[in-house]
């Protein structure tokens, strides 16, 4: 699908919206409207890499990882579990929040060292939280 070419005055009028979009944000409540608008994207356009709106989700993932890298610094060598941990306390996620690992059971199962996170989990935690798929996957 071809993008329609807008006018100057159309680029205007829509960038009052987009731009606080590209920005990294200052607080958590600018970071958390990021997060829950890169969210809600990629809830519209599921896996397909193809669209448009995927150059914006990229742009805007960059803005939250500015965040999150002055702001969460990943602790080094840490298991899957204990980044997952650690995101989730940053976050005040509980288990039922993550479902990309599958059920509360499988969370639960991850954080007590029962289960390890499979590839395809690892691959949804990065994008979810706009990290490195193998931050997830240490033993």
């Amino acid at each position: 699908m071809e993008a329609k070419s807008l006018s100057p005055a159309e680029v205007l009028a829509h960038w009052r919206h987009v731009a606080p979009l590209l920005e990294k944000p200052q607080t958590e409540a600018e970071y958390d409207r990021l997060v829950s608008m890169v969210n809600s994207l990629l809830d519209l356009v599921g896996s397909d890499e193809t669209r448009a709106v995927n150059r914006l989700i990229d742009r805007i993932g960059d803005a939250i990882e500015a965040y999150d890298d002055e702001h969460y610094p990943p602790p080094p060598d840490v298991s899957g579990a204990e980044m997952l941990r650690s995101l989730m306390l940053d976050h005040g996620l509980r288990q039922s929040d993550v479902p990309e690992l599958g059920a509360q059971s499988v969370v639960s199962a991850v954080l007590g060292g029962k289960r390890r996170i499979s590839a395809e989990q690892a691959i949804r935690l990065g994008r979810r939280f706009r990290l490195d798929p193998e931050v997830f996957l240490n033993g």
